[in-house]
């Protein structure tokens, strides 16, 4: 099995590189879902509604992900202190679930938003991949899917997507369309012999 991990900003594309390999038929591990996941344990859900406030909390019991984005991404601190809960968890799972899919299939794709190379993750990866676009059209992809345009400005700036391009062993660029990507991911799969299923 090869393992790569997909990093880069929001709104670089990661999710529709996943989707592309998904559809050559590799596994996808989403560090998304699993932080979904994470956020309904019990004791995350309480230490995120103790740093951030009850209301959080929606009337179904679980974190409201809109309102808990409004308090942990309002400054660097309060991203700091969501990392800081949030992130040993998800980290810990990823790894376990990498670890159990080993033999189970050709290609594992792990998207991973917030990626260090000091973390469990990185010695379980074959090979990180960074989607690179420019801010103009990863700022318009996080308008098109909905974001606030100030709000994903916020975000943006906090990531910094040097450090992404540092940390992988291969960029793809994504400033084209799905068409120029699939392309891309072609020539990337054919260049490494790959074969999905």
């Amino acid at each position: 099995m090869y393992v790569i991990g997909v990093i880069g900003g929001m709104g670089s594309g990661k999710s529709t590189l996943c989707a592309l390999l998904a559809a050559r038929g590799a596994t996808v591990l989403s560090a998304d879902d699993v932080a979904a996941e994470i956020r309904r344990r019990p004791a995350v859900a309480a230490a995120l509604a103790a740093r951030f406030g009850d209301d959080i909390i929606g009337s179904d019991g679980m974190v409201d992900r809109h309102a808990l984005a409004r308090r942990a991404f309002a400054d660097a601190a309060s991203t700091a202190d969501l990392d800081r809960i949030c992130l040993p968890p998800i980290i810990e799972e990823m790894a376990s679930r990498i670890r159990a899919a080993a033999d189970e299939c050709g290609l594992l794709v792990v998207e991973i938003p917030l990626f260090d190379r000091d973390d469990e993750i990185a010695p379980l990866l074959d090979e990180t991949i960074c989607l690179d676009a420019s801010r103009a059209h990863r700022l318009q992809r996080l308008v098109e899917r909905g974001f606030d345009a100030e709000d994903a400005q916020s975000r943006m700036e906090r990531q910094d997507a040097e450090r992404f391009r540092r940390q992988a062993d291969t960029v793809m660029n994504n400033d084209g369309g799905p068409d120029e990507l699939a392309k891309t991911v072609d020539r990337w799969l054919d260049e490494r012999g790959i074969r999905c299923s």
